[in-house]
This record gives structure tokens, sequence and C-alpha cells, in this order.
């Protein structure tokens, strides 16, 4: 039996309930890539271990071990300098200041997400 059927184009404007801002921000992270921060830090806001940062569509950390590692010691100078009062602007702070040192070292902007763990 046959079923008839036709050509159905997807503008990205409406994709099964995605809004535009979903789809836009897709479109962003795979020209960007993104990196991920967590960090743990002790009941006084002070960092208490290495940060650890995860690469998706950034840079492959195999080839770029030396920038990944300016990375952690990026952030962990951060967080010596800037104790973790409030998470919310820690994490502003943190992912404005990083972004910027980011751009310097790759000339890329990834999206930072961060995640901090108070112990």
């Amino acid at each position: 039996a046959k079923i008839p059927a036709k050509n159905i184009l997807i503008d990205g404007t409406d994709i099964g309930g995605i809004n535009t801002q979903v789809i836009s921000e897709r479109k962003k992270l795979s020209l960007t890539g993104m990196i991920s921060i967590v960090v743990t830090v002790n009941k006084d806001g002070i960092i208490f271990t290495k940060p650890t940062v995860i690469s998706k569509g950034y840079l492959y950390a195999k080839d770029n071990e030396e920038i990944f590692k300016s990375i952690e010691n990026f952030v962990v100078g951060h967080f010596k300098e800037n104790p973790v009062l409030d998470k919310d602007e820690s994490i502003k702070l943190l992912d404005e200041k990083l972004g910027e040192f980011i751009f310097k070292i790759s000339r890329q902007k990834p999206a930072i997400y961060t995640i901090i763990n108070q112990i």
C-alpha cells in the first residue's frame, strides 16, 4: 500500500516546540564550543582542589595540554584572590575574567559554564 507524503522543510523557527532561542544557542555552541569549569571550595569560600576543566567543541585537550593547564592555573589564581562569598556573583566574575583570558591565549570565545561546589 502506498501512503501519500510530501516534503517537509525545516527552517529553524519551530521544531517540535523548540523555540528560536534554543536554536540560536545551539548554533553558537556549534561555532564556538564550550568549557565547563567545576570548582570545589571549602565553607570559607577558599578553593579546595584543582578545578576540573571540560571542553566540548573548543579545543582538543590532548593536543592543547598547555592551554588547559594555563586555564586551570588561571582559575586557581582567580579563586585565591576572590574567595566565594556569593556563588552567583563568583560565577559571573569568573566567567567574565576567564572569557577574556581564553580569548587572549587562543583567540576564541567558547561559552563558559561554571559550577561551584561548596563543602
